[in-house]
């Protein structure tokens, strides 16, 4: 198993190739990091990059980040985004990171298929172990549903949940003519389904869930970066 500075050294010499700056200043200025971190990657001391700092390095060398992890797989990453493609989810030093989406992103999944692992520019540690490779985190917008979700949070969403399988009091992203939004759904007793703002004073409050909304994913986790993680886990199935 080759070691951490033997892996950045061929990572530096492959980003050469294709014309990029390589030097240790640049690469903690990609990363947002020090370059006496950097320094440590490429001389040592350290073995391991943390999952985040991992991320954003093979990005800027273009190259696999599971590879630069140290795991088997191909440097290149254009090899291996077909494989990557089959789950959302990543391992990172053993632990399993999910992608942050846009909303768009998260509106144009099931009509486009997966989204692009070169088109991913975040990741973050899944909450738990049993939530699905597939699931994403999306960040909150507005106050629309404030003050239990605030604008900056991140919710994670599971996009496998059939419509026939939701509940009513659920927390659901769908898409509908206005876009990508999430809201509490009700489902009356004749079946008929309808999406809540939680924040009361949010206008309308409630809208038919009709022949026009499509089911996303149902939220099933997030947390609030400021302040700590507070995590809001809302239902598992």
């Amino acid at each position: 198993m080759s070691t951490l500075q033997e892996r950045m050294a061929q990572a530096a010499t492959h980003a050469k190739q294709l014309g990029k700056i390589v030097t240790k200043a640049e690469i903690a200025r990609q990363c947002d990091t020090s370059k006496q971190t950097v320094g440590y990657w490429f001389n040592g001391p350290t073995q391991t990059i943390d999952g985040p700092l991992l991320l954003k390095a093979a990005e800027y060398l273009d190259v696999n980040p599971m590879w630069l992890a140290g795991e088997k797989a191909p440097m290149a990453l254009n090899q291996d985004v077909k494989a990557a493609n089959q789950s959302n989810a990543q391992r990172i030093n053993n632990v399993r990171m999910l992608p942050v989406l846009s909303w768009v992103q998260a509106g144009n999944l099931t009509s486009a298929g997966p989204v692009e692992v070169t088109d991913i520019k975040e990741w973050y540690p899944a909450l738990s172990d049993d939530d699905c490779d597939k699931c994403f985190y999306l960040e909150v917008k507005g106050i629309s549903n404030f003050p239990k979700y605030q604008e900056g949070d991140f919710i994670q969403v599971d996009p496998t949940i059939y419509p026939d399988e939701l509940v009513s009091g659920d927390i659901i992203v769908i898409h509908n003519y206005e876009g990508e939004t999430f809201k509490k759904l009700i489902i009356e007793n004749n079946g008929r389904k309808y999406l809540q703002a939680l924040n009361p004073d949010w206008k309308p409050n409630i809208i038919e869930f009709d022949e026009d909304t499509r089911l996303i994913g149902i939220v099933v986790d997030g947390f609030r970066p400021i302040g700590g993680s507070k995590r809001k886990r809302t239902r598992k199935h």
